[in-house]
């Protein structure tokens, strides 16, 4: 069960062709899934560490009011605002940025266009999820009685990015 989906992906991290019947559409949209599974997946367990994620699942399908509740932290479902949508873009734009080739990676050329690099948006989208983040952090902090077992955020991943990598 995921926490958000393909709606979460407009405005800043915006995914185009995932709606209509074209067959492109269908291709895309599948890929932006996978990348859901699997990133929220990891950004749930660095936030929440191994043993409070599969608690968290597990009491979410049950409604537990804990897991609820963080739900609802980790998601805004009236304005389809998320950490992890930022999170998962990140990762999702970072994969699709190059295609890769038998000969290797490789650029897409576009006639009539100039290919830019997404590195700005990229980091602008992971560095909000980071501060999205930490707003989670203190909730999860607020809430710690509430929670069933101990929460082990890793903390290597919590900082902010550039383009630069510095």
């Amino acid at each position: 069960m995921s926490i958000i989906d393909s709606s979460y992906f407009v405005e800043d991290i915006s995914v185009p062709n995932i709606s209509g019947s074209h067959p492109a559409a269908s291709v895309t949209l599948a890929s932006l899934n996978r990348a859901i599974l699997t990133y929220e997946r990891d950004y749930l367990t660095r936030l929440l560490g191994p043993t409070l994620y599969d608690e968290f699942i597990t009491d979410l399908a049950a409604s537990e009011p804990w897991a609820t509740g963080l739900r609802d932290e980790l998601r805004d479902t009236t304005n389809l605002i998320s950490p992890i949508a930022f999170y998962v873009w990140y990762y999702w734009m970072r994969r699709n940025a190059t295609a890769i080739t038998g000969s290797g990676a490789a650029e897409a050329k576009h006639e009539n266009a100039t290919t830019v690099s997404p590195a700005v948006d990229m980091c602008e989208a992971y560095n909000k999820a980071m501060r999205m983040t930490w707003d989670v952090i203190d909730y999860l902090n607020e809430h710690a009685d509430d929670l069933p077992s101990a929460r082990v955020t890793e903390s290597n991943w919590l900082h902010p990015i550039n383009p630069f990598g510095i």
